[in-house]
């Protein structure tokens, strides 16, 4: 009884080991790498949310900043009165000092930007090349299921993204 148990068991597995994968089985790396790169393209977009956010801040500081010194400057022809000139250098420091600040900040911006931009271009051509292989193998779901999907990509391609 143990002899025959066992040779069940080589058996399992020797077919499993000799026959082709199943579609399933083929498809689940990429599943599992599609889920990464999604996580990951959540992740980054996440965290591009918080950093546009702080650098919108700054940029309004910056920019009152500016406005102080432009006002100092537009109070006469002349230039910035005398008794006015102490507050006026003050703003203009600071300005100036700020500059160095929001340059730093705005490639901080613009670079994240374009990572995650390259994340959730990579997750979606993922998902087209999934998608793509599940119609192949015939395994693509129902024709409810395929509109929601081929709307979300219509979404998606046709602008839907904003950084």
């Amino acid at each position: 009884m143990i002899f025959a148990s066992f040779a069940i068991l080589i058996a399992g597995r020797v077919y499993r080991m000799t026959r082709p994968p199943s579609p399933q089985e083929l498809l689940a790396p990429l599943q599992q790498e599609l889920a990464s790169f999604r996580a990951a393209a959540d992740s980054c977009n996440t965290r591009y949310g918080i950093v546009e956010a702080r650098f919108r801040a700054i940029d309004q500081t910056v920019d009152s900043l500016r406005q102080v010194v432009l006002r100092y400057e537009s109070m006469d022809p002349a230039g910035v009165p005398g008794e006015e000139y102490a507050e006026y250098l003050e703003a203009f420091d600071a300005y100036n000092e700020s500059i160095p600040v929001w340059e730093a900040r705005a490639d901080t911006v613009e670079r994240l930007n374009g990572q995650c931009r390259l994340m959730t271009e990579g997750h979606n051509e993922l998902a087209d090349s999934l998608r793509t292989q599940l119609v192949e193998y015939g395994l693509w779901p129902s024709d409810s299921l395929r509109a929601q999907w081929d709307s979300a990509a219509q979404r998606r391609d046709g602008g839907g993204e904003t950084n």
